[in-house]
């Protein structure tokens, strides 16, 4: 039996169910706009991660869990999720892995820390990355990198053993992709096209 063909003309039926389910979801789907970034629509997902206040509303849930000062090892924002590495204010060698789907704090992990590790050496604290900023230097970085049709699909921000905190914005394409490195007042310090 040979696989099923798309009338002639016609979009294969994976195809179309895929871009009835975006726009019946309501989201983007083609070239990211300031509007995407600025409306939350990014990438084809559901999802605001990647909007500034949506960016506080997931560290106030972890801190809620986690304690005041939040102090994190690692924020990773993707497309309709994102996790948080948090310290917890009780047990400050506890390490834990905040997971953020649905508008809401869905599943913390514990992660294991080495004794030797200098925990104090990877953490910072959330008031240290201008994450207002982080929007306008996600469409700034797209135009760097000059990708057709590229839209990020992910967001790492890390401080590697008492360097300072770096951004990591990743984009991709349909013809490549790329990143672009930012410090923590969201100024571009590399550009790389994969």
């Amino acid at each position: 039996m040979s696989p099923a063909r798309p009338p002639r003309g016609g979009v294969p039926r994976g195809s179309a169910l895929a871009l009835v389910a975006s726009l019946a979801c309501g989201c983007a789907w083609g070239t990211v706009t300031p509007e995407d970034f600025d409306n939350r629509r990014v990438h084809g997902v559901c999802g605001p991660v990647f909007d500034s206040r949506e960016i506080a509303r997931v560290l106030d849930a972890v801190q809620a869990k986690a304690g005041s000062p939040l102090r994190v090892t690692a924020v990773d924002l993707h497309p309709g999720h994102a996790s948080v590495d948090a310290r917890t204010t009780a047990h400050p060698r506890h390490l834990d892995r905040y997971s953020w789907r649905d508008g809401e704090v869905a599943g913390i992990a514990p992660i294991q820390v080495s004794a030797r590790e200098d925990l104090d050496a990877r953490t910072f604290a959330r008031d240290e990355v201008q994450w207002e900023r982080l929007p306008g230097a996600m469409r700034e970085g797209l135009d760097a990198l000059g990708l057709e049709s590229g839209q990020p699909t992910h967001v790492a921000v890390r401080r590697e053993r008492g360097a300072e905190i770096s951004v990591r914005v990743h984009y991709s394409g349909p013809r490549g992709s790329g990143s672009v490195d930012l410090d923590a007042r969201m100024n571009r310090i590399a550009t790389r096209v994969d």
